[in-house]
């Protein structure tokens, strides 16, 4: 495949990708969460100021609000079906498909990114902490770690079963599975989130660890992705 195609293709892809983002979708997969969040912290902060942010961010903010924005941006992305259902005009036209999934789940990882940053502010402003100036830029890093993580893995489920029903049960497993201590939470973003934000490590790992487990996979879930796409 020559470099021009490759690059059409991804441009193609992502436009046709971003195409599917009205202004209010954006919009209300922006205040919706945001406002959530919001409550929550102001609730947390009203019950016990001591530990509002954490249990801000371990709960509300990374526990319900980022999982179900990323679920659904690759739902929304994916139009309720598989992922790459929606690429065939483009590949009947010539086009590259792993190029194209990859513009595809590119612009969701991004997209949940930004969201897990924004959520992870507004945790930390609700809260206001005697040191939530400090707090900022951790919160943020975090969630975009965890929210580009999450659009991955969910994006790369979207491409098993006839109708990319696999995020479904990947969101449903890291919520149980995920939540535990065992070794299946090794699998599932929810307990290295937990584990940065000083919640229960999965066998006990290395808090350092958590970020490296999260950027693994990310990228290992964008491989599958590639495998599993046909050329």
């Amino acid at each position: 495949m020559s470099p021009s195609l490759w690059s059409d293709s991804l441009r193609v892809g992502g436009v046709g990708a971003a195409s599917r983002f009205s202004r209010s979708f954006i919009a209300a997969t922006a205040l919706v969460p945001a406002a959530f969040v919001l409550v929550v912290s102001l609730l947390e902060r009203q019950a016990q100021l001591s530990g509002a942010l954490d249990r801000t961010l371990l709960g509300g903010t990374f526990g319900i609000a980022l999982p179900l924005v990323a679920y659904v941006l690759v739902d929304h992305v994916s139009q309720g079906a598989r992922l790459d259902s929606q690429l065939s005009p483009l590949i009947r036209a010539g086009y590259d498909r792993r190029a194209c999934v990859a513009a595809n789940l590119g612009l969701v990882t991004m997209a949940a990114g930004l969201s897990g940053a924004s959520l992870g502010l507004m945790a930390v402003v609700g809260s206001r902490g005697p040191s939530w100036i400090s707090e900022l830029a951790p919160a943020m890093w975090i969630g975009a770690l965890a929210g580009a993580c999450y659009a991955a893995v969910l994006g790369t489920a979207s491409l098993i079963g006839k109708n990319g029903n696999g995020r479904a049960w990947v969101i449903f497993l890291d919520w149980v599975l995920g939540s535990t201590g065992g070794t299946l939470a090794l699998l599932w973003p929810r307990s290295h989130v937990a584990n940065l934000l000083g919640g229960v490590a999965p066998l006990n790992m290395d808090q350092s660890s958590a970020s490296l487990a999260l950027a693994t996979l990310l990228l290992t879930s964008l491989g599958i992705a590639w495998v599993r796409t046909d050329p």
